[in-house]
């Protein structure tokens, strides 16, 4: 990760330039000495004396607590100076101020500065959470599937990582792709599936991989018809393969051929009831279609039972509020379940959409009754 630190360390003295400025709270007589001691502290980093940069950053944020660059800028100097702690504290405190609290809309390569520091933290949940926002906007960061690999695998949820190593795998080739083929195919046998374990060991050593490989250079160049040919085809050999009906639903859906989609989805959900990201992909499949009793059957349990941490719970939430809505015409309850949505890092923005909208059902269904 040594690598990774020094880079965002030196992304961080390019956008300290423009990060934002103090706010109307602070004197101007205090914004003056706070960006003083600011300029001091950033002279020190860019020497790469961080320690020394703290005292300067302390007397900017005494003299402006509201000048956020200086947070900013105060989160990266714990960072070096590994007080993970401290500056843990200072990047979400950045995030508060700046962003008020949504992960979601903070930068990629802040995220991955201050995941970085939550894993050192061992803080496997609050990693997930960041991790997960640097994909809402980049889904093809290796790194971001990479550390979430490690957080699932550390706290114990070897399964819920599976999604992202076999992620991993489509995005590579040759001998890297092999070797994370055997990583996906060692945790399907960490988790006792055997069956799993032994088609990703196929796919390692080459052999019959070929129809699957080819489907995911199809999806990587957003070929869906070929990648559906291929998987379709590779599904004929093993159709019990739940990597394999998991992609042949996405590019169904992708296609617009949303009722095979809940075909495979359902059928893959069928093999692997544990695996919740293809729950998740079967209501959504649902949803597609308006069959919200259907998309209920899953969403209403998985609300009750699946953990407030499983990266797929803030579909769930989602859905629910619109089968509450459509099936129900219950604004009020749909409303309580986009809340919970709301700090999901890609359902988040949707939801905040829904909560007014639901807002302004409820004001039309109200001035109708008089």
């Amino acid at each position: 990760m040594r690598v990774i630190v020094f880079g965002l360390l030196s992304f961080y003295l390019l956008v300290s330039l423009v990060a934002p400025g103090a706010r109307a709270e602070c004197s101007p007589s205090d914004v003056s000495s706070a960006e003083q001691s600011f300029s001091t502290a950033q002279a020190l980093g860019q020497a790469g004396q961080w320690t020394e940069a703290i005292p300067s950053l302390e007397r900017a944020l005494e003299s402006c607590p509201e000048l956020s660059k200086a947070v900013q800028l105060m989160a990266y100097a714990q960072m070096r100076a590994k007080d993970y702690g401290l500056s843990a504290t200072y990047f979400q405190r950045y995030i508060n101020d700046v962003h008020g609290g949504v992960v979601s809309d903070t930068s990629t390569d802040m995220l991955r500065a201050y995941g970085y520091v939550l894993l050192k933290l061992k803080n496997w949940s609050g990693a997930v959470t960041v991790y997960e926002s640097v994909l809402a906007q980049d889904p093809n960061n290796k790194e971001a599937h990479e550390r979430l690999v490690n957080a699932y695998t550390a706290s114990g949820n070897i399964a819920l990582g599976i999604p992202h190593l076999e992620a991993l795998y489509s995005m590579s080739a040759g001998d890297e792709q092999s070797r994370n083929a055997k990583r996906v195919g060692a945790a399907y046998r960490q988790i006792g599936e055997e069956a799993n374990a032994k088609e990703w060991d196929t796919l390692a050593g080459g052999g019959t991989s070929g129809q699957f490989s080819d489907g995911l250079a199809h999806m990587g160049n957003k070929d869906w018809k070929r990648a559906a040919e291929s998987f379709e085809g590779f599904i004929h050999g093993q159709p019990d393969n739940v990597s394999g009906l998991k992609n042949l639903g996405i590019c169904y859906n992708q296609l617009g051929r949303k009722a095979d989609a809940v075909e495979v989805y359902g059928h893959a959900w069928e093999v692997a009831p544990d695996r919740h990201d293809i729950g998740s992909s079967l209501a959504i499949a649902y949803s597609d279609l308006e069959r919200w009793t259907d998309v209920a059957s899953i969403a209403e349990p998985a609300v009750q039972n699946w953990p407030d941490d499983d990266p797929s719970k803030g579909s769930i939430y989602y859905l629910m509020g619109k089968v509450y809505e459509k099936r129900d015409g219950d604004y009020e309850s749909a409303i309580s379940m986009f809340e919970k949505a709301r700090s999901d890092p890609h359902w988040g923005s949707f939801a905040v959409r829904e909560i007014s909208r639901q807002q302004q059902l409820i004001e039309i269904r109200d001035s109708r009754r008089g």
